[in-house]
């Protein structure tokens, strides 16, 4: 399930930023936020019991760690927002497309393999 929902969000993230440049509109933005929304939950919550799984000993230590670093990492995201914030959507299109790319990249790349 995990991979299926970095999957959809890949695609959304790709998607919003070339529907937003081929200029689709409104609905051109629309769907792929949604897509890209309606996933997190399913993203979020494997991969809690992906990480929690890893560290049975220490599941509450490992789970506040992992809430610290999603909260602290989405305060950067939205500061880095605000920096390049033009009054287009561009700022936030950029931030979709990249945290989808990194986080699939991230699983891809350096998530354990079970045997």
């Amino acid at each position: 399930m995990l991979r299926l929902g970095l999957g959809i969000q890949l695609v959304a993230g790709i998607a919003i930023a070339v529907f937003q440049w081929l200029d689709m509109g409104l609905w051109g933005t629309v769907i792929p936020v949604m897509t890209y929304v309606g996933v997190i939950s399913t993203i979020g919550s494997n991969s809690m019991a992906c990480l929690l799984a890893c560290y049975p000993q220490m599941a509450g230590t490992a789970s506040s760690l992992a809430g610290t670093m999603r909260f602290g990492i989405g305060s950067l995201v939205g500061a880095g927002v605000a920096v390049v914030s033009d009054g287009t959507p561009w700022g936030m299109i950029g931030a979709i497309a990249i945290c989808a790319i990194l986080s699939a990249v991230f699983y891809w790349t350096l998530a354990r393999k079970e045997p």
